[in-house]
């Protein structure tokens, strides 16, 4: 499954639609022992990656700077973090062709703040 043209929600939302279907199709184990963890875990990962893998081109950032953390995220906290970004593209506050600290020193260049000549 791609994002294509849908909204980070709408992508989200198909496919958590398909990932429930498929629990119901084919459950994954609900013990908690050592052997069915890892296999659950597993599973779960591959969710995120599915996920990740299928958004539009334009959040490779976003999905590089996820796969490279540590720690494994659910999905969704990928999603939060994925709607985030839309968001703030959305607002205007990210261009996707700048790293997110030059955009910052370049918005403050025409602003000058009252009583002094500094600018951050």
């Amino acid at each position: 499954m791609r994002q294509g043209t849908d909204s980070v929600t709408s992508y989200y939302t198909k496919m958590k639609d398909l990932m429930n279907e498929l629990d119901v199709l084919a459950p994954i184990s609900c013990c908690d022992c050592e052997e069915s963890r890892t296999s659950v875990e597993h599973v779960k990962y591959q969710r995120v990656l599915q996920f990740l893998m299928g958004l539009k081109e334009n959040y490779r950032n976003v999905r590089s700077n996820i796969l490279a953390w540590r720690l494994v995220v659910t999905i969704n906290e990928a999603y939060a973090i994925v709607s985030q970004e839309e968001s703030q593209r959305t607002l205007g506050v990210v261009d996707t062709h700048k790293n997110p600290l030059t955009m910052l020193v370049g918005r403050a260049q025409g602003i000058k703040p009252k009583g002094t000549q500094l600018i951050c």
